[in-house]
């Protein structure tokens, strides 16, 4: 849409956010570090700079200044898949149990802008991410 064409053009810094797929998979100690190593090397890779990173128990968020024509969708497109790739082959143990190849939770939170969610934004993205996922039940009201 008209947002996202003006994010490409002015290259305007976005919040993204990636909620574990699995509530167990918690993204502490090495595979803290290992994160932490990968999102500078992943947003350079694709021409971005990466401002900011917070990795969370259960979710990974960063701020970046996409490249030139580069939406935040098609960086966290990316990162999802570069990291899903590393995270199952280095910890096969955290891979789903439908056999997804990927490690995070479908969907993503993009903000745009340098701040962080509210948690008001950020508790109600996790309720609905789980409850599409089956985990919480009833409904949403």
């Amino acid at each position: 849409g008209a947002a996202t064409r003006l994010i490409e053009e002015m290259g305007c810094p976005s919040t993204c956010l990636l909620l574990t797929r699995l509530p167990a998979n918690r993204l502490r100690g090495e595979l803290s570090r290992d994160l932490e190593a990968m999102l500078p090397e992943i947003c350079a890779d694709a021409g971005c700079r990466l401002e900011a990173m917070a990795i969370r128990p259960e979710y990974l968020q960063w701020t970046i200044l996409p490249s030139p024509g580069m939406t935040p969708a098609s960086l966290i497109r990316m990162v999802r898949q570069m990291t899903s790739d590393r995270i199952l082959e280095k910890y096969p143990r955290m891979r789903p149990i439908d056999g997804s190849d990927d490690f995070w939770a479908p969907g993503y939170l993009a903000l745009p802008g340098t701040r962080s969610p509210d948690p008001k934004t950020l508790y109600e993205f996790i309720r609905l991410t789980r409850w599409r996922q089956g985990y919480i039940r009833g409904s949403m009201d």
